[in-house]
């Protein structure tokens, strides 16, 4: 190269001097040699420029020559300087040059430039847009300059980057629409077809449908025609992909599928041109991952673990990037929700690694905490007993930490309310009401958050679900349950569709009726679960566990029911809603259970007995089904055996014997598959006492019935204030007093009775049963006392509980006939004690006797021991009165009433006539009566004649002498 000129004042040679050097300077790769050469080139042509002061062209390739060396500099300062001498050299030469000079296109490539290294966004803003003007201005005069619609078409994009609203979008729409003008003025342009489709990505970012669907479309072709001209640019597949993989999230299927595969493709032939790109391993793997959520199975888990690979290798390639470990971690997530339980912990403690990576990198990032606990959730539900716990705190303490960074993430604290609710069933029972309560306040927190968000809002409701169970107090159970009825509430008007919502808004309302005293609430509670569950199968018409909630709410309406049409067609609605479920899932125990449960009930609203047998072998049948099905299953076997126990009431004593041992089998076993222990020792004690009755054998059935107050006794040590089991165990000690030989043990027995009837009768004071049994038990009590009064106590103990049975329940018969049975023995004492005729004494008190059976009688005319106790008190009374004439009456109203009962098969009334028969020397006539009560009760004694004072008289008498012969 020439180091001097012959004419040192001739401007061209200068400036070809400047040009040579730049030619040399575009040809050199040493960046410092060409930076170099570049500032002699930029001497040569100020030179020049000193010698033809007014020479644009000159004036131009200075300006170039500045423009080339900020590009080649390095810090922004020197380039920004650079540059700034470039816009004040081209800026003159514009002026000077002709309109249409491409040296206004440099200008505003210049413009651009100091805008990008610009700090401040409204500078940077100005520098876009006046690099935008001097695009236009050439483009005013040179409308189909490719090079200058390209420039304009960055320069607008740039500018849409530092802008906001709708004039972001309308930079965007203007840079796509410059760039496909440059594309029409040269068609072999790649460049503008690539940073066309950016343009056109960007736009489609901030658009709706279906102009986003369009614009995603219009990039995917413009990368498509990029690739074409330049097969070998690997960003040109790489951001096609990109378009394709957006375009197929708003498409339906096939089209879907289509798209991502085209993507797949896309990406794997940018990998193949640049092989280290972890960026292009990364768009590869969540491509992969949207197909896989395309499929199911064996096709899924394979485009998972392919999706794995790519991000494995994007860590690999860019160790240092927490997006690409995340990621990674994400993927191995999903991958392990879809593998066996065998495989699922080991991947999921892979995907925790990865996390734990990408949180090392940037601590400051919550969402990587969050995801932590989440899978620290997942690994817990996989891991043994004795580990649960602890990890599901680890989990917990995930999610603390991620708060304290971020403190407005709802999706933390909603995660972390469901870690807390899965934490219940591992921590200490204790800490279940508490461990829900936080629970339910983090959802509360999340909703509160984000308070449009209807997953927050219906697992709030659930979490309010939760807590309602693990409290005791009445009050707030209800106060919490209402809650949740709120916020599912919320949820569905959100969103109507919300099934999960719907089918929780059924279960609580379900549980508002279960603990609902008032009937006409029950069954608007009721009558709101099944509409409920009704829109449930409305919307996932395969939702089995829907149609099982339903039967269970239709028969629990059914039994609220005065209706019998009503009521039957609930059931049947019931039955139809079970069937449907079994049809969808024939493999569920649930639904048979349930199905069982209402087949139970319906038993007991059944008119007939045939029709209660069929339904309770019917239930029978569903829960041998559920257990087959799972035979650990809670509760089965104590539903079976409770059924058993009401089915045997249904047969005869041979059928009977053997339904009862069968439910005998299952109680123990209903232990050990975890029902609450009090029900069922209850159930098995009342089970036992319908056995004894069916006993013949004095021996064995005192051996049940000790067995049967022994249960009784444990079921009152898990359920210490369950009325039924101390009223039961009140009557089966009764019972057991019975068989009893004499002895110390009697007493005690019956104490013990009279003790667990008074506190049946303390928790439930409006029910007759149990005072009867405590009356039962008292009178007992008097039989074994000597003294007059002593029996005295207990039979007035006795008679007034008789009366309060019969004041709680007028309408039962035994009640009065059992009262009238008490005063009999009452006033046989009273005699004893010598008050016969005292106020208040014998007489009075067989009266009162008399009355009560006839109130007996009038409400079961039917009644052989209302007859017989009628006759006996007036048989007594007639006893004490001096005048004959009164005291025939009375005995013709005795023959009256005993012939009623015998009428009715009492073999006691013809003793009572022998007796009366005796007493007036019929003897003839008494041997009749005692003749009959010997054939109608086969067990009938001789000695009880013999012992009986009123055949002492008459025994001389040869008819009654020969009728004790032929006993003898």
């Amino acid at each position: 190269m020439l180091r001097t000129l012959a004419d040192p004042d001739d401007f061209l040679a200068w400036e070809k001097w400047g040009m040579a050097l730049e030619s040399h300077a575009e040809a050199c790769t040493d960046q410092e040699e060409k930076l170099k050469l570049l500032r002699d080139a930029a001497v040569k042509f100020g030179t020049a420029l000193a010698l033809a002061p007014g020479r644009y062209e000159t004036l131009g390739k200075l300006g170039n020559c500045f423009f080339r060396q900020a590009n080649l500099s390095s810090g922004n300062k020197p380039r920004e300087a650079l540059f700034l001498q470039a816009v004040e050299r081209l800026s003159e030469a514009c002026a000077l040059a002709p309109i249409d000079s491409p040296l206004r296109r440099d200008l505003g490539g210049c413009y651009c430039h100091l805008g990008l290294l610009a700090a401040d966004p409204e500078a940077k803003r100005v520098f876009f847009v006046q690099a935008c003007g001097h695009h236009e201005s050439l483009w005013a005069v040179k409308e189909n300059d490719a090079k200058n619609l390209h420039s304009w078409g960055a320069a607008l994009y740039n500018a849409a980057g530092v802008s906001s609203g709708p004039e972001r979008l309308e930079f965007y729409r203007q840079s796509a629409a410059k760039y496909a003008a440059a594309v029409l003025a040269d068609p072999d342009r790649p460049l503008s077809h690539y940073y066309g489709g950016v343009a056109l990505s960007r736009l489609a970012g901030h658009s709706q449908m279906p102009e986003k669907a369009d614009l995603c479309r219009e990039a995917a072709g413009r990368f498509a025609a990029a690739t074409a001209l330049r097969p070998d640019e690997p960003k040109y597949h790489s951001f096609r992909g990109c378009a394709l993989r957006d375009l197929a999230s708003l498409s339906e299927m096939p089209a879907k599928e289509q798209l991502n595969r085209q993507a797949t493709l896309c990406f794997a032939r940018a990998v193949e041109l640049k092989p280290d790109s972890a960026f292009d391993f990364d768009a590869w793997a969540r491509v992969l991952a949207l197909l896989a959520d395309q499929y199911q199975g064996a096709e899924k888990i394979a485009l998972l673990r392919e999706a794995t690979e790519k991000c494995q290798r994007a860590a690999e390639l860019a160790p240092e990037n927490d997006d690409h470990l995340w990621l990674y971690g994400s993927y191995l997530e999903d991958l392990a929700d879809e593998l066996e339980e065998s495989e699922q912990q080991t991947v999921y403690r892979l995907a925790i690694e990865k996390l734990e990576a990408a949180a090392s990198i940037r601590p400051e990032q919550a969402f990587y905490l969050t995801g932590l606990g989440v899978l620290e959730s997942k690994v817990a539900a996989l891991s043994p007993m004795p580990e649960k716990e602890a990890v599901y705190r680890q989990a917990l303490e995930r999610h603390v930490r991620a708060a304290a960074i971020k403190p407005d993430d709802a999706y933390n604290f909603y995660r972390w309310g469901m870690v807390l609710r899965f934490l219940v069933q591992h921590a200490d029972q204790s800490d279940e009401a508490e461990l829900y309560r936080q629970s339910e306040e983090r959802m509360g927190t999340a909703s509160a958050l984000e308070p449009q968000e209807e997953l927050y809002l219906k697992q709030w409701g659930r979490a309010l679900i939760f807590l309602a169970d693990s409290i005791s107090d009445d009050g707030e159970k209800l106060q919490r349950r209402l809650q949740a009825v709120e916020k599912l509430g919320e949820a569905i008007a959100l969103q109507p569709g919300l099934e999960q919502a719907w089918h929780w808004h059924g279960e609580v309302h379900y549980d508002l009726a279960w603990d609902e005293k008032d009937e006409a609430q029950k069954r608007a509670y009721l009558k709101t679960a099944c509409e409920s569950y009704s829109k449930v199968v409305e919307l996932d018409p395969a939702s089995d566990s829907a149609y099982c909630c339903l039967g269970n709410c239709c028969s629990g309406l059914a039994e609220l029911t005065g209706e019998e049409s009503h009521q039957k067609e609930l059931f049947e609605r019931a039955n139809l809603s079970f069937a449907k479920a079994v049809e969808l899932a024939p493999r569920s125990s649930k639904h048979f259970n349930c199905w069982g449960l209402s087949l139970y009930d319906q038993a007991f609203e059944a008119g007939s007995t045939a029709e209660r047998r069929d339904l309770l072998s019917s239930a029978r049948t569903k829960y041998l089904t559920a257990l087959e099905l799972d035979p650990r299953r809670r509760g089965v076997r104590f539903n079976l055996a409770k059924t058993l126990t009401y089915l045997a009431r249904c047969f005869d004593a041979t059928e009977k014997l053997s339904l009862l041992d069968e439910a005998l089998t299952h109680y123990d076993g209903a232990l050990k598959s975890g029902s609450r222990a009090g029900r069922v020792f209850r159930h098995w004690a009342d089970t036992l006492m319908d056995r004894s009755r069916l006993i013949a054998d004095r021996d064995e059935k005192l051996e049940i019935l000790r067995e049967a107050v022994d249960v009784y006794d444990q079921a009152a040590e898990d359920l210490p204030d369950d009325y039924a089991i101390l009223n039961n165990r009140g009557n089966a000690l009764n019972a057991l007093y019975r068989l009893l030989p004499k002895g110390p043990e009697e007493k005690e027995i019956l104490q013990r009775s009279v003790k667990s009837s008074l506190k049946a009768h303390r928790l439930r004071p409006d029910d007759d049963a149990a005072p009867f049994n405590a009356a039962t038990a008292y009178q007992n009590l008097a039989t074994l006392e000597g003294a007059p009064e002593g029996k005295l106590k207990w039979l007035r103990k006795a008679a007034h509980y008789r009366e309060i049975a019969a004041g709680l329940d007028p309408e039962d018969s035994l009640n009065f006939e059992a009262w009238g049975r008490t005063l009999l023995r009452l006033a046989d004492a009273t005699d004893q004690a010598g008050m016969s005729f005292a106020p208040g004494g014998r007489t009075e008190i067989l009266k009162q006797a008399e009355a009560r059976f006839e109130i007996a009688l009038k409400l079961k005319p039917d009644s052989k021991g209302g007859w017989l106790g009628w006759a006996q008190a007036l048989f007594d009374r007639a006893e004490d009165q001096f005048d004959m004439g009164e005291r025939q009456d009375l005995y013709r109203s005795v023959r009256a009433k005993a012939a009623q009962a015998i009428k009715l098969g009492s073999s006691e009334a013809c003793f009572l006539l022998g007796r009366l028969e005796a007493r007036e020397r019929r003897v003839e006539a008494a041997v009749r009566e005692l003749t009959r009560w010997r054939k109608l009760d086969p067990a009938a004694k001789l000695q009880r004649v013999r012992n009986c004072s009123d055949f002492r008289d008459v025994e001389g008498h040869p008819a009654f002498g020969e009728f004790l012969q032929s006993w003898d």
